[in-house]
């Protein structure tokens, strides 16, 4: 049976792999395949799905990250080393670039890669404590959440410098959710006693007073138009936030 599934961003397919380890691609409308199978291996973590159909990451147990052609059912380049199950990935929203944050045994490095040839674009980037990280839609910035100085930060990929200044003082404990809007401008972050704000991604400042949920933040988003931004928390809702004020829209949603 299936274990895992990806849509992708216009919802025309689905990804999807079972406990065989094979990863296969249907359209959404008529459930007929849309392209051939791709055999990644047994444990397969993970499945991401950027905007474009013909790139997709599988993360494979703790080994490995393949960025592969669901249409084609080929990998791309070469099994990129994933270090161990806490590493993350995300697509660059062109589909350009794909970033992955390995865990401690790629003694805590990032590294951006060519979606296109799955080649690395640039040596690692050192990235501290960072629990999480997020790229920019244009590829020109990844921004860093850190677990233990409970602060953002973000570096230009190619230069490896520091853009804007460092984001603190959500309330100065660990972020546990940072997004880009859509159009790179904005960063919405929460952290793990439920407070949340907005930040000017280009210099680091906050631009809204940091509001407070009954229940700590586990992942943000931001709505395609980027007018909204939405928080969910461990106790099971989902907040919908004002971009523009940050001021919170309506009560909850809850998942009972």
């Amino acid at each position: 049976g299936l274990t895992l599934a990806a849509l992708i961003r216009n919802a025309s397919r689905i990804l999807a792999s079972g406990q065989d380890g094979v990863v296969r691609v249907w359209e959404s409308g008529s459930g007929a395949s849309a392209g051939p199978p791709y055999s990644a291996g047994p444990d397969i973590r993970a499945l991401l799905w950027g905007v474009r159909d013909d790139r997709a990451a599988v993360f494979v147990g703790e080994r490995e990250v393949h960025l592969i052609d669901p249409l084609r059912g080929v990998i791309v380049g070469a099994p990129i080393p994933n270090g161990d199950a806490s590493g993350l990935g995300a697509f660059s929203e062109d589909g350009a670039w794909f970033l992955l944050k390995g865990g401690s045994s790629m003694a805590n490095q990032a590294r951006l890669f060519d979606s296109g040839t799955g080649l690395p674009a640039g040596p690692p980037l050192p990235h501290g404590h960072a629990v999480q990280a997020r790229l920019r839609p244009d590829g020109g910035a990844i921004l860093f959440s850190c677990d233990i100085e409970g602060t953002l930060w973000q570096i230009d990929p190619r230069s490896r410098k520091p853009l804007g200044g460092t984001m603190s003082g959500i309330v100065g404990v660990t972020p546990k959710g940072a997004a880009y809007s859509p159009d790179g401008r904005r960063i919405l972050a929460g952290d793990i006693s439920g407070n949340v704000r907005l930040w000017d991604a280009r210099t680091g400042r906050p631009v809204t007073e940091a509001r407070a949920l009954d229940w700590g933040v586990s992942a943000v988003a931001f709505s395609a138009d980027g007018h909204t931004g939405f928080v969910a928390t461990y106790g099971g809702t989902v907040q919908a936030i004002d971009v523009d004020t940050g001021d919170f829209i309506g009560p909850p949603l809850k998942s009972e």
